[in-house]
């Protein structure tokens, strides 16, 4: 599975990663945070300058998303959370 924009940012600051995960495509920015070692996508999924986290989040697989969840704040996570909203 070819994942383009996923392997460039792996070595990146996490602030440099939320500022491309920012302008790629849901579905490409989605990949690229899921590529990333989980310790490192809790990072950036935590910053309140990811401007798509409750959609990055929607897009990822249920496991993953709960998994990176846990691991962020409490709040982040709740602001997250509460920004997608009830489930289908």
């Amino acid at each position: 599975l070819r994942r383009p924009a996923a392997l460039p940012i792996l070595m990146e600051p996490v602030p440099d990663i939320v500022d491309r995960l920012n302008d790629l495509p849901l579905a490409e920015a989605a990949a690229a945070l899921a590529a990333l070692p989980q310790p490192h996508a809790v990072e950036v999924l935590d910053q309140a300058a990811l401007e798509r986290g409750p959609d990055i989040l929607v897009a990822l697989d249920r496991t993953l998303a709960a998994t990176l969840l846990a691991g962020m704040s409490a709040d982040r996570a709740a602001d997250l959370l509460g920004a997608v909203g009830p489930a289908d």
